[in-house]
């Protein structure tokens, strides 16, 4: 399945409701899965651009900011937001960051600050928002 153009920016958000994960590309359902059990712990660190055993080839591209969440949101929740700027104070909001300091550091008073591995690095955007 081709999630976007080569060469655009994409919006994906994964929502996860205690009996599916569903995966939206720009605001549209692009696949939906039956699942059921714990999709994160305090033991397992969160890994954005990797795979489950650490090898860095989940993602070649990328990513201008990541959100987390605690709360389910709907195609119509997605779709009304993925366009807008997060303080890190919203309701349901568990993680965010947005690289613009240069740093990853996480904006909710939440502590989950990140760290580059590997190749790694942040770069400048000259994107809108």
């Amino acid at each position: 399945m081709l999630l976007s153009k080569l060469n655009t920016w994409a919006h994906v958000a994964g929502v996860y409701d205690s009996t599916h994960m569903r995966l939206y590309v720009n605001g549209l359902l692009a696949e939906k899965r039956e699942f059921s059990g714990q999709m994160a712990s305090n033991d397992v660190p969160v890994s954005i651009s990797m795979n489950n055993v650490g090898q860095r080839e989940a993602t070649k591209g990328f990513i201008d900011m990541v959100r987390i969440g605690n709360v389910a949101r709907s195609e119509a929740e997605i779709q009304a937001k993925m366009d807008s700027r997060r303080t890190g104070n919203e309701p349901g909001l568990a993680g965010y960051w947005n690289f613009d300091d240069g740093t990853l550091r996480d904006l909710p008073p939440n502590g989950n600050d990140g760290q580059l591995m590997g190749n790694d690095m942040i770069v400048g955007s000259d994107l809108p928002l």
